[in-house]
């Protein structure tokens, strides 16, 4: 295992069309092009199902949309925005953030589980397809 390397480019997530720094360490969003502009992790809620997190985004002022709104009456200039998890975001910044080696997170996020699991589903298949004899 890798322990913890030195200093590294943030990683970005594009929030509507605005550019953000992913910073683990201050807990926010931080817009590439208006450093001053932050979006705070407090603010992204979780869906009653608790699998999806996201945000009311404010295309105008690039922020989070902080009015109560009615679902079927959302401004235009409002856009409801899916934010994947923290880990799957910056896996590097998630574990540094809990003193872990840098690498203890990437094999376990989303997009690197998903290849996973699509190579033993299809090693599964293989198997399955080699068997001959009676089945139960």
């Amino acid at each position: 295992m890798k322990e913890q390397e030195g200093p590294r480019l943030l990683p970005t997530i594009k929030i509507h069309d605005t550019e953000f720094y992913v910073d683990i360490r201050c807990d926010e969003f931080r817009e590439v092009d208006a450093p001053w502009n932050r979006i705070s992790f407090n603010e992204i809620r979780e869906d009653t199902d608790g699998k999806t997190t996201g945000i009311l985004f404010d295309t105008r002022e690039k922020n989070v949309y902080n009015e109560l709104v009615d679902p079927e009456k959302i401004p235009a200039h409002v856009k409801l925005v899916i934010i994947p998890s923290l880990i799957d975001l910056d896996p590097i910044g998630m574990a540094r953030k809990y003193g872990l080696p840098d690498n203890t997170f990437i094999e376990n996020s989303f997009p690197a589980f998903r290849q996973r699991h699509k190579q033993k589903s299809i090693q599964g298949l293989q198997r399955k397809q080699k068997r001959k004899g009676k089945g139960l």
